[in-house]
């Protein structure tokens, strides 16, 4: 299970071995929510290309708005899911327009966690993850999104029970035991080890500096 301990261990051999780096997310919180809404399973090149030809396309966000879904959805085939990604798209900004008679997430800046998580909560697409991921990459604030990666080197680790679904609870389970100077940065070097050494199948257990603190390399 969690201790401070072992994550602040974690977090300082994570930093010894991956650079700094944002993974390419935003500060603008609606071009995150663009970058989210394409990375859904799709691969990251992909998501590079696709989201470069979407600014390309549609430089201004009135540009989205006033689109039609289909065009949306053309712009988007090479990420996959390109429809539902365009029809939640195109509702997000008419919930915005509607919410806030604006084309902006400005008025987000003023509100606690609690109240920014619960908004973004209710845009068409956008869950737990992709909230805090914008929270946390465009509005600074101390939250732990817990992506794919995150939950499958957590769950490895053997800092959640190996039979752990990824619910809401287990999520805030996760945020609430890593301290939120650490939040940041473990979860994007969770992500790169995820990328590089901890792959869901055939993970590269032989060269992971991790091994001898991990569960699931141990019980092979």
């Amino acid at each position: 299970m969690f201790s401070s301990k072992a994550i602040k261990k974690i977090s300082t051999l994570l930093d010894s071995y991956y650079a700094p780096t944002n993974l390419g997310n935003k500060k603008n919180p609606l071009n995150e929510l663009l970058y989210i809404t394409i990375s859904l399973r799709t691969t990251d090149p992909s998501l590079q290309r696709t989201y470069l030809k979407f600014k390309k396309v549609f430089p201004k966000w009135e540009d989205v708005y006033t689109a039609r879904v289909n065009k949306i959805a053309d712009v988007l085939k090479s990420a996959g899911l390109s429809n539902q990604k365009a029809h939640n798209l195109k509702q997000i900004l008419k919930k915005i327009k509607q919410d806030w008679n604006m084309l902006s997430f400005r008025k987000l800046k003023t509100m606690d966690n609690v109240l920014m998580e619960d908004y973004l909560l209710t845009l068409p697409g956008i869950g737990l993850k992709s909230a805090r991921c914008i929270m946390m990459y465009s509005f600074a604030r101390e939250v732990f999104p817990v992506d794919s990666h995150c939950f499958r080197i957590i769950k490895r680790l053997g800092w959640i029970p190996a039979h752990s679904g990824y619910s809401k609870n287990i999520q805030n389970y996760i945020q609430d035991f890593t301290p939120r100077k650490l939040r940041y940065k473990l979860h994007v070097n969770l992500i790169q080890h995820g990328r590089c050494i901890c792959f869901p199948y055939r993970p590269r257990c032989n060269v992971c500096f991790l091994k001898r603190y991990c569960k699931h390399y141990k019980s092979r």
